[in-house]
């Protein structure tokens, strides 16, 4: 089909440092902020944010994938 390889390559390789960037970004925007309210306010926020946080992280990753396939 005359398609460039290396050019298809270089194409896929920008597209997922976007998204790499973007998903970084939204990361430590979202974290920081969510930090912030929770040094800030502390007491029940800061329990319920921090709960939220640890419910989050206690679902592997796995299972996630596995269900949203």
């Amino acid at each position: 089909l005359a398609k460039d390889v290396f050019a298809q390559v270089l194409e896929g390789g920008r597209k997922s440092l976007w998204v790499a960037l973007v998903g970084t970004t939204v990361g430590i925007v979202l974290g920081g902020l969510l930090g912030m309210l929770a040094g800030y306010f502390r007491g029940w926020i800061d329990t319920i944010i921090s709960g939220i946080i640890q419910v989050t992280l206690a679902v592997p990753s796995l299972v996630l994938v596995t269900f949203y396939r």
